[in-house]
């Protein structure tokens, strides 16, 4: 289901999405589509890459894409680089 084409009952339909978030996601969907999931992350206070990993593994899809993690994403589990002394 893409994030900016659901109404409210088909985003609640996705695990881990009840009434407070989809009010939340339709709230600031009304400032523009989301474009991609780090624009989703960026915008939704509170969701970061895990949160929208498992909504992704729940079905949830922006513009067709699933999430994918980056390393560069904080909080993704990748290992950070060693500190320079």
């Amino acid at each position: 289901m893409d994030l900016n084409l659901a109404n409210q009952a088909e985003l609640e339909m996705v695990k881990g999405v009840g009434p407070q978030l989809s009010d939340r996601i339709l709230a600031e969907r009304e400032h523009g589509r989301f474009i991609d999931w780090a624009d989703f992350i960026e915008r939704m206070k509170g969701i970061g890459p895990t949160h929208a990993s498992r909504l992704s593994a729940a079905g949830m899809r922006i513009r067709g894409e699933p999430f994918v993690s980056r390393p560069d994403q904080a909080g993704s589990g990748a290992a950070s680089e060693p500190r320079l002394k």
